[in-house]
């Protein structure tokens, strides 16, 4: 996910009072080395109504991270 994106949807959850937080650096699982920008919530979907309101049609991924999950 791109940096502005995720950015964009961790302010827009955030203004909705939905807890979310956008990371620069996340290197998931399967990526060798790589890291990508993802949002940090507790909802998936959160995270894909905010990418239809905002217009944002990117391929996703996630991953748990215990009680939250990163989408990236």
């Amino acid at each position: 996910m791109k940096l502005a994106h995720a950015q964009q949807i961790a302010a827009h959850l955030a203004a909705q009072g939905i807890q979310a937080e956008a990371w620069e650096d996340y290197a998931g699982r399967m990526m060798y080395g790589r890291t990508t920008a993802g949002v940090v919530t507790k909802s998936l979907g959160d995270v894909v109504h905010a990418m239809g309101q905002l217009g944002i049609t990117e391929r996703i991924e996630t991953d748990s991270m215990g009680l939250d999950m990163i989408v990236y």
